[in-house]
Parts: C-alpha cells; sequence; structure tokens
C-alpha cells in the first residue's frame, strides 16, 4: 500500500531553512540542501533535476529543465509570488561556480549512479530529524509545488511538473 505523501507546509519549508546551519558538519553541505529545498519548494523540482542544473538554463525571468525522469523540457517562471519571486533569484545569485553546472560534479556522479542515490536520501531524513519534521520526504515538496497552484488551470500545473498526464497531477495537489 502507497504511503500517503503530505505536502510541506510554508511554515516547514521556513524552518527546515532556517535550522540549517550548523545541521551537518560541512557548511557546503549546509548550503546544499538549503539550495536544494528552496528551488525544490518554489519550482517544484525533483532533486536529480536540481543537482543535474547547468548555468545556462537559468535565464533572468525563467529557468528551463529538461527533467530526468520524463525526458521533457520545464519552463518555469523565477519572478512569480507562487515561484518563490525574489527569493529564488537571490538563492541563485549566491551559488558558487562549479563549470557549466550549478552542483559540484561529485554529486552529479552519485545522484546518476543508482547504487549511490541512496546517500541523498540518508542526508534528507537526517535533515528531517534534526528539524524535528517526521513522515515527509524530499518527493514533499513537488506536491507543495502543486497545492499551491491549485487554482491554476491543471493542465499548467501538469505541464510546470513535467506530468504528460493531468491525473498523475490531481494526485499531487492537496
Amino acid at each position: 500500500e502507497k504511503k500517503k505523501v503530505v505536502p510541506f507546509t510554508a511554515k516547514e519549508y521556513k524552518h527546515i531553512i532556517n535550522n540549517l546551519d550548523g545541521c551537518f558538519r560541512s557548511d557546503d553541505v549546509n548550503e546544499f540542501w538549503r539550495a536544494a529545498c528552496t528551488i525544490s519548494y518554489w519550482l517544484g523540482l525533483r532533486l536529480g533535476d536540481i543537482i543535474n542544473l547547468e548555468w545556462n538554463s537559468i535565464k533572468s525571468k525563467s529557468i528551463v529543465v529538461w527533467t530526468e525522469k520524463k525526458d521533457s523540457r520545464v519552463e518555469l517562471p523565477l519572478n512569480h509570488k507562487l515561484t518563490g519571486g525574489d527569493e529564488l533569484l537571490k538563492l541563485v545569485r549566491r551559488l558558487p561556480c562549479h563549470g557549466k553546472h550549478v552542483f559540484p560534479k561529485e554529486m552529479r556522479d552519485k545522484i546518476n549512479n543508482p547504487k549511490k542515490r541512496h546517500y541523498f536520501s540518508q542526508q534528507f531524513r537526517e535533515l528531517m530529524n534534526r528539524t524535528e519534521i517526521g513522515g515527509k520526504s524530499f518527493h514533499c515538496f513537488r506536491h507543495a509545488f502543486a497545492t499551491r497552484h491549485k487554482n491554476l488551470p491543471i493542465e499548467d500545473v501538469a505541464r510546470m511538473l513535467g506530468h504528460k498526464s493531468t491525473s498523475t497531477t490531481k494526485g499531487y495537489t492537496h
């Protein structure tokens, strides 16, 4: 039986972001999770899509992502209140450069290797334990994104999430 997915609330998202400093031994790890959680909360991207982001996909008003799971192109606005507005743009400007990719090669090597990608799930579970938020996975950020956008036409939300079917998207809105 599938476990019911509950989206992150705005309060939980802020709690995570505000309690990341010192959560892990490495400031780089803390900053990675701050960036990944922020990007996923505001844009609904999967962790793999975030880690594989390229700088040239980030424009002044939008971000274009080739989703790994569905191999489809998704374009999301960066200047709208439902997609983070200035918060996301400020975050992107603070990120260090790792060549053509936003995140380091070591992370891409792990997320793209089925035998090593559990590393991120374990770290995220640890983050949830340290911030005392139970029962949620990183995927809950996608549900939060869809739920925030549920007043838009379902076809628009499906397109932003990279879903081929609106019936899949309906399962993401709560």
